[in-house]
């Protein structure tokens, strides 16, 4: 099974057809995408993946203007928001229960208010995921030693709490060097997109990686993330 992740950047504007073709590329069996919105460029997205057996698909809201997640698979999945919980947030956290694992798709908000989401995922991790799942998206934060240049997070000591006691940060444990999905305008590098697996889930995954074209190349201003498991 492959999954492909990328934050396509305000809706994808006029890059839609180069990030769905980049998508498509990859050959996942399941395609997640932030900064998601129910437009006209969704109608293309939607039609393209549709024709290419991503047959069952959701998105977190609506609303034309709200960046939002969506969900496109080659295999049918129960969705679930979270309105209670996060309220006027719930855009931003998107389950997807699969047979045989979980995935909660998230796109974090900003500065201190990443804490309620933090906070949702160590509530929640038994009942949203179970043995067998896995948190993907933007963090909008991570690790102060390892995951940024000259800056640091807000809501990093967050980050590391759920890494250490509930998570683990499967592209971490395997890979001890600095590689950064988003980049300032001043050239300060930050790894914020992240893979979070329970222990069982990681124990699947056999290859996971970022893909730093889609960055460089314009299509988006983040890296995307193409994860592989058993």
């Amino acid at each position: 099974m492959k999954i492909y992740y990328l934050n396509i950047r305000q809706g994808g504007g006029k890059r839609v057809q180069l990030i769905v073709d980049k998508a498509l590329s990859v050959n996942p069996d399941t395609i997640v995408f932030t900064e998601y919105r129910n437009n006209s460029n969704a109608r293309q997205i939607e039609s393209n993946l549709i024709s290419n057996g991503y047959l069952f698909h959701t998105a977190s809201s609506l609303a034309p203007l709200v960046n939002s997640i969506c969900i496109f698979s080659k295999t049918p999945f129960l969705s679930t928001i979270f309105p209670k919980d996060l309220n006027s947030e719930r855009h931003r956290a998107l389950l997807a229960i699969f047979d045989g694992f979980s995935i909660l798709c998230v796109y974090f908000p900003q500065r201190q208010e990443k804490k309620i989401f933090f906070d949702f995922i160590r509530s929640n991790i038994d009942s949203m995921l179970g043995e067998n799942g896995v948190v993907i998206g933007d963090f909008n934060t991570g690790n102060n030693d390892l995951d940024t240049q000259g800056v640091k997070f807000y809501c990093a000591t967050e980050f590391d709490e759920v890494c250490d006691k509930y998570l683990v940060d499967s592209w971490r444990t395997r890979n001890k060097k600095q590689e950064f999905t988003w980049y300032s305008k001043i050239g300060n590098g930050f790894r914020i997109d992240h893979v979070l697996s329970t222990p069982p889930f990681d124990k699947r995954i056999h290859s996971i990686e970022y893909s730093h074209e889609e960055r460089i190349s314009g299509i988006s201003d983040h890296s995307s993330i193409i994860l592989a498991f058993n």
